[in-house]
């Protein structure tokens, strides 16, 4: 497949899916389901950002563990608002482990991206 028929693909149903996502949206916010409105608009805003960068791996990655970040936070703290102490505690952890294995993943690739450590010709 080439890179015209990937990018057209990937737009096409990146767009439709934005699509459900706004028709989901908005029967939770008539429902007054907050939370899964916060959900569903993070999926959009995601889908935005795989849809315009899906091409640089590195900024696509960046731009999803931000969002998965993002997302373990808000889910802890609707655990905690709803007393669900289980629930809080499981995604902070993961919170904490995934930020951990970020900020090693950022530092080897930062280190590997450096311009010390590039063979010179």
């Amino acid at each position: 497949m080439n890179k015209k028929t990937k990018k057209f693909l990937i737009q096409v149903f990146g767009l439709a899916g934005i699509g459900f996502l706004l028709y989901s949206s908005y029967g939770y916010f008539i429902d007054g389901l907050y939370f899964d409105l916060f959900v569903n608009l993070e999926l959009i805003v995601l889908m935005v950002v795989v849809i315009s960068n899906h091409e640089n791996q590195y900024k696509l990655y960046d731009a999803m563990s931000l969002m998965a970040m993002i997302h373990l936070g808000a889910t802890a703290l609707a655990g905690a608002l709803e007393a669900n102490w289980i629930r809080a505690g499981s995604a902070f952890t993961a919170f904490i482990g995934f930020g951990y294995f970020k900020y090693v993943y950022s530092r080897k690739t930062r280190l590997i991206l450096s311009s010390k450590y590039r063979v010179k010709k």
